[in-house]
């Protein structure tokens, strides 16, 4: 989409998808108000007691999913989980686990999904328990601001003011969401599309997001930056998954054509 359309500056663009398009649509990420990636693989703890990550799961349960994912191909590589359990027919609403009890394991958000379904959800009202795709080795930033390769420089001057305030505004957001989650929630209602999202999922997103480290500071104590050693070890995975996959990736990737932190102000960071 940002190459159709150039008047496009800056758009969301995972580390996955930077590599797999890194041959015809080369990006670069400015900043990673993400620190990990929510998605996760949840279950039923009641009927896996035993189960404490995605790899324990056993090999003849089905794991629901939206359908093909690199992560998905990358569990299968790995051994985490076999082709035969991937099951492509989850359509984002809770129906099918509730109706086969939670014998299946489902593919969710862990700042959206355990909450609601623990909370909100009347047909469940239980807990579920999961691991973060992240946790399981598919390491990708989900949603850095990335801008496309050949207008990095041209536009250098605007990353070095917007980069800081994109920090600042996260270590903000998570301080006191109140203001924020009520536009959320008053444009959820105005945009009427289906979702449907409460005080409490919001809430409760912010706690989690904090509690599993998705909004944290890199290891360079730093709130927005990249973990270059992070990235230099998910490139050869993703090169391995996507090439498996028939997926041209450009020859010789390395982690400083599709991230950077020259615009990262240091001094912003959580407490």
């Amino acid at each position: 989409t940002m190459y159709k359309d150039t008047s496009i500056l800056l758009g969301y663009v995972s580390s996955d998808d930077a590599v797999s398009l890194s041959d015809k649509f080369p990006t670069k990420a400015i900043v990673a108000p993400l620190n990990k990636n929510p998605q996760i693989i949840m279950w039923n703890p009641e009927k896996y007691p035993t189960v404490e990550k995605i790899a324990d799961l056993p090999k003849d349960v089905k794991v629901r999913v939206f359908g093909p994912a690199a992560y998905l191909s990358y569990l299968v590589t790995e051994g985490i989980i076999s082709k035969d359990q991937i099951d492509g027919s989850y359509k984002g609403n809770p129906a099918a686990w509730v109706a086969d009890g939670g014998t299946s394991a489902q593919q969710g958000f862990a700042s959206a999904e355990p909450y609601f379904y623990e909370r909100e959800l009347a047909e469940w009202s239980k807990v579920v328990k999961y691991q973060l795709i992240e946790d399981a080795g598919w390491t990708a930033y989900a949603a850095p601001l990335a801008v496309r390769a050949k207008d990095f420089d041209a536009n250098k001057e605007c990353f070095k003011l917007l980069v800081p305030v994109v920090q600042r505004a996260t270590r903000d957001f998570v301080a006191d969401p109140t203001e924020t989650n009520q536009l959320i929630l008053d444009l959820v209602t105005r945009y009427n599309t289906g979702w449907v999202y409460t005080a409490g999922q919001a809430k409760a997103s912010v706690e989690t997001q904090l509690k599993d480290g998705i909004v944290a500071n890199s290891p360079d104590g730093t709130l927005g930056s990249f973990d270059m050693a992070k990235i230099d070890a998910f490139i050869p995975k993703a090169v391995k998954t996507y090439e498996a996959e028939g997926t041209k990736v450009k020859a010789g990737l390395t982690s400083a054509e599709i991230v950077t932190n020259e615009f990262i102000d240091p001094s912003i960071k959580l407490p």
